[in-house]
Formats: structure tokens, sequence, C-alpha cells
């Protein structure tokens, strides 16, 4: 069965950027990390996460239209491990390239969890020197798995 998304609905009003607002508004609260929750009024335009059973950390990106015609965007990283702290950050723009560039821009290494060595002295130059190609190889893995959940949220609002 084709759906159609809602940039494909003809039946609703066009607004701020051309896209639509296709059902009522909802009052959204999104908790963000290190900042005041953003609440705000109005619809979810697209979700893409990218959880596989197993995995350490999985992503998770939102798009809202608010009542007021302004757009919402959010990143969430999910930690599998129970004594890690999930992150999220939420933004609000005026437009929706502002959305996208903000997306398109948005580091995932920034926000992996760094395991803390500094304590133990008795690890050589060469496991140091390891360590760190370990966290590289970690901060590449967080930025293509998110390159790649980027790519769904930008077939699904079908972004030029």
């Amino acid at each position: 069965m084709n759906q159609m998304s809602p940039f494909e609905m003809q039946d609703t009003t066009m607004e701020n950027d051309s896209i639509p607002m296709t059902m009522p508004p909802m009052q959204y609260k999104i908790m963000r990390t290190g900042q005041r929750p953003l609440i705000f009024d109005g619809t979810e335009l697209c979700m893409a996460m990218n959880f596989i059973p197993g995995a350490p950390y999985w992503f998770e990106i939102n798009i809202y239209r608010t009542a007021n015609q302004t757009f919402v965007a959010a990143v969430k990283i999910f930690f599998a491990d129970e004594n890690a702290r999930d992150r999220a950050k939420a933004w609000e723009f005026a437009s929706f390239d502002e959305v996208m560039e903000t997306l398109e821009s948005y580091d995932a290494a920034a926000d992996m969890r760094v395991d803390s060595f500094a304590d133990d002295a008795s690890l050589s130059a060469v496991e140091l020197a390891a360590l760190g190609y370990s966290l590289m190889a970690r901060a590449k893995a967080a930025r293509d798995q998110y390159a790649g959940l980027l790519g769904e949220i930008l077939h699904e609002v079908d972004v030029h």
C-alpha cells in the first residue's frame, strides 16, 4: 500500500517554505542535553532511526513544523549501555533550508562517549596510540552511521 508523505498531500494549506502542516498540532517537549527543554506546539514532518539490535548506540532524527510556522530539528543518540546517558540536541529555525544546513553539518562524533584511560599511568606510548586510532575509528563509524540516516531523511523529504 502506498502512503503519501506529508509533502505529497494535496488537501493541506501551504505556508512558510511551502511545506504543509498535515495534522492538528500537538505539544512536544524535547529534552536537550545541557540545555532547557524545547517546548512547542506543532506536527512531526518526518522521523528516521537506525536502531540495530546489539549495536552500542543508534541515532534518531526528527523534523517538526511548529504552529508558529517555524521548524524544529532534533538529533538524538541512544546508548545500549544502561549506565550511559542518552543525548539530544534540538534547534528551532525560521526556514527549512536552515534545518537542512544544520543537519548536514552536524558532527555525530561530537556526541560519542569517550572512555577515559588517563588514570592508567602504565599505558605505553604504543598502547596510547592504539587507543587514539580506536577512538578515530569509532568517530568515523558514528559519522558514517549518521550520514546514512541523514540520507534517509533527505530521501523522505525529497530535498534536491
